[in-house]
């Protein structure tokens, strides 16, 4: 999957590329403290990539527990806790979704989310 979203996105005309796949046995939220933290590195610094750049990360996330009651998964819980570490950006975006199109028990495949995401 990582490969095809890579392609896909040189296709646009977007640089990117694969930066990491995460072991089993991480959990949502220090996963997306490591891809957010590249993402806003790429975005303030140029580093390790110039902006306009895609940087891809995937594999199967650990969820404890949902803190919330929204309906989706892993992947929704993921992008959800990165929106307060990009909500300064001007071009960040984050998404996360299952291959296997579920994130959960239900309909819900991952989520979306920049700077203007609002958490209630």
């Amino acid at each position: 999957m990582l490969e095809v979203a890579e392609k896909k996105i040189k296709n646009l005309k977007v640089n990117a590329a694969i930066i990491t796949s995460s072991p089993n046995d991480i959990g949502t939220r220090p996963f997306k403290k490591t891809v957010a933290s590249i993402a806003v590195d790429i975005e303030v610094y140029s580093r390790p990539f110039n902006p306009l750049y895609a940087p891809i990360a995937g594999g199967e996330l650990l969820v404890k527990t949902l803190e919330a009651s929204w309906k989706g998964g892993r992947n929704l819980e993921f992008a959800l806790s990165a929106a307060s570490m990009i909500e300064r950006s001007e071009k960040i975006i984050i998404t996360s979704a299952d291959s296997d199109g579920t994130d959960s028990l239900t309909d819900v495949v991952g989520g979306i989310v920049e700077s203007n995401t609002i958490l209630l």
